[in-house]
């Protein structure tokens, strides 16, 4: 049996990926066992509260959540969530992937006592780091209020994160085939998605303008949400 472990990295094609897997689930689930993140909104949660703060008691309900939701050992199994990995970059200062290892040894760890004979393989999406920083940043200005200019928030985060210095960008025949080759199915009459979660043009001067407003955050929450859900409507 097969395993493969997509976590993360953020913003890294993520989305779109599993966009293509949750349109193809039908197609996907002749040939393999899924869990995309909303299967596994419990273990996300607390491998994001174990970042914010180590506590082991956080990593064992991780691992009883994980095997709350494993199916049988069947099919070769796709695991995808880049929040295995712990919070996004860049939300508080200094914070980079420091917990990753701990967190993706307790998913391995469990997946081995679960399965004893699979193979089990962690997965890393990456891109261009400038492309990538640009898109970390995107994420944390539309979700928490962020008053650095790109600049100035990049030059804060690159000492503390481990894609500097060996990113590479996504081949482009996409993350989902890659993720087939690695379990050693074929992609033929796989349908494709277009990208997810690729920001507006003026988004980010538009957020940030907003950021830096003086609007007590439930007006700002109220203001980003509707700006947003304009622009994916099209109405901007």
């Amino acid at each position: 049996m097969r395993i493969l472990v997509h976590a993360g990295f953020h913003k890294t094609g993520t989305s779109s990926l599993q966009s293509c897997a949750a349109a193809n689930a039908d197609w996907l689930s002749r040939n393999l066992n899924l869990l995309l993140p909303g299967d596994l909104r419990p273990v996300a949660q607390l491998a994001r509260r174990y970042t914010i703060r180590p506590e082991q008691r956080k990593l064992n309900r991780m691992r009883r959540e994980l095997n709350a939701v494993l199916p049988p050992p069947d099919k070769p199994l796709f695991i995808t969530s880049e929040d295995l990995s712990g919070l996004v970059p860049g939300r508080r200062p200094g914070a980079g992937y420091d917990e990753a290892p701990e967190l993706l040894r307790t998913v391995v760890t469990t997946l081995d006592d679960r399965y004893p004979q699979a193979e089990i393989t962690v997965w890393f999406t990456t891109r261009d780091e400038d492309a990538w920083m640009r898109s970390i940043y995107w994420q944390n200005l539309r979700g928490h209020r962020i008053t650095e200019d790109f600049d100035t928030y990049r030059a804060r985060l690159t000492d503390s994160l481990p894609l500097a210095d060996r990113v590479e960008a996504v081949r482009a025949v996409g993350p989902l085939s890659l993720a087939l080759d690695l379990l050693g199915l074929p992609d033929e009459g796989l349908t494709p998605t277009p990208p997810g979660n690729v920001p507006p043009k003026d988004g980010i001067e538009t957020l940030l303008r907003l950021n830096r407003s003086t609007l007590d955050e439930d007006r700002l929450a109220r203001r980003k949400r509707r700006y947003l859900r304009n622009q994916r409507m099209g109405r901007l």
